[in-house]
């Protein structure tokens, strides 16, 4: 199951966002600010944060900095969801992040996120568990 990292510090959207991730099937980490979010991704790392902008602590951009610092988790999607006006937002800061999306918005939010995490584990190597057999050390019968 695709891994989210929600990070955001007002529980009413906490409330109207966990449920659209819940029902699109992905494994959700809650980190109520910025600095919580570092610490989580210090010990795990998701598939994909999802961060709220304007937060006490540490705020989205900051958070987003931070990852897009760090040569372990550069790679690593964030995906901003505000209740700002996009043309509040300047265009330096927008492209701190893989996409920008409005917090209100649950059907543009379930199918932007539905595409972003589609190409996202298109990009992630498959891993097979346990060893590979070669056909040339299968014994026939």
């Amino acid at each position: 199951k695709p891994t989210i990292l929600f990070v955001e510090d007002a529980a009413f959207f906490r409330n109207l966002v966990i449920p659209v991730l819940d029902n699109l099937g992905y494994d959700i980490w809650v980190a109520k600010d910025g600095v919580e979010a570092c610490s989580i991704l210090e010990e795990r790392t998701p598939d994909l944060i999802l961060t709220d902008l304007e937060m006490p602590n540490m705020d989205g951009y900051e958070l987003a900095d931070w990852v897009n610092g760090r040569k372990d988790l550069a790679d690593l999607p964030v995906v901003a969801l505000t209740s700002t006006p996009l043309n509040d937002i300047s265009t330096t800061d927008q492209k701190k992040f893989r996409d920008v999306m409005i917090k209100f918005d649950r059907k543009t939010l379930s199918d932007g996120l539905q595409t972003i995490m589609s190409e996202v584990m298109q990009q992630k190597p498959f891993h097979v568990e346990g060893e590979l057999i070669s056909s040339q050390s299968v014994e026939r019968s």
